[in-house]
């Protein structure tokens, strides 16, 4: 979503890959695709060491937890480059240049957002789609945006072969938002953009949470922004690498 060299603007018209009918996951079908897949690198110990470093990072929410110890970052990695899974304040490369947010950073994200099992949340930048698959065991709908073809590619059958039934991916430019599903409960953003621009902050229903990265004073920050009688108070969460927004859809990959 963050990068690329060529771009084209606007939206695409017919490329949203809905996953399946329905807005829940089936939580024995999608643990059915887990148990089913040989993932290399993927041990209890390591899972069990991801979930004690999040404990030590103050993220206590069971439900946030479930959901890292339910999806398996190895799957969302590109094993042939990656030989050993990086660690949980790592992030890991991916495909157009791209790179997976690390696991610390996405967790006090999803605590930020304090999501309810009952809301539709928007993404900006699907990425590989990990955070993606954490938000949709935490919420009822996902609705997710990535300028790159082959990242919503990958990212769509990584979610059908966990059997993960309620996120719907389309090509677009991340800045405009997906208005025709609007409004959203919470808005995540995963790459940095100057403002939380008008196109973004109109499609959050009163009351609603956005929570996306920009710089203060040269470091980039995880911010959240709470909707409050029509202005927004924002809180810092935590610093981090994020790339920047690139407008546009990419001409190429």
């Amino acid at each position: 979503m963050a990068s690329g060299r060529g771009s084209s603007t606007g939206r695409i018209a017919g490329n949203t890959f809905g996953l399946a009918a329905g807005n829940s996951n089936d939580k024995d079908t999608l643990q059915e695709g887990v148990d089913r897949l040989e993932i290399p690198g993927l041990t209890p110990e390591a899972t069990m060491g991801l979930l004690l470093r999040l404990r030590e990072e103050g993220i206590m929410d069971p439900a946030i937890l479930k959901a890292f110890e339910t999806i398996p970052r190895r799957l969302f990695l590109n094993t042939g480059s990656i030989p050993v899974p990086p660690g949980p304040e790592r992030m890991a490369p991916i495909s157009c240049g791209q790179v997976q947010t690390a696991p610390l950073i996405i967790a006090h994200a999803l605590k930020a957002l304090d999501l309810r099992p009952d809301m539709h949340v928007l993404e900006i930048g699907t990425g590989s789609g990990y955070q993606t698959a954490l938000l949709s065991q935490l919420a009822s709908r996902i609705f997710s945006i990535e300028r790159f073809r082959t990242l919503v590619i990958e990212a769509k059958v990584r979610f059908e072969t966990l059997r993960i039934k309620n996120i719907d991916i389309q090509l677009a430019d991340g800045e405009q938002g997906w208005p025709e599903e609007a409004r959203f409960d919470r808005i995540i953003v995963n790459v940095i953009m100057p403002n939380l621009n008008l196109d973004i902050a109109n499609q959050l229903k009163p009351g609603g949470i956005v929570v996306m990265p920009r710089h203060h004073n040269n470091i980039a920050q995880l911010v959240q922004f709470r909707e409050t009688n029509g202005r927004f108070e924002t809180t810092p969460v935590i610093t981090g690498h994020f790339l920047p927004i690139i407008p546009g859809i990419a001409a190429r990959l």
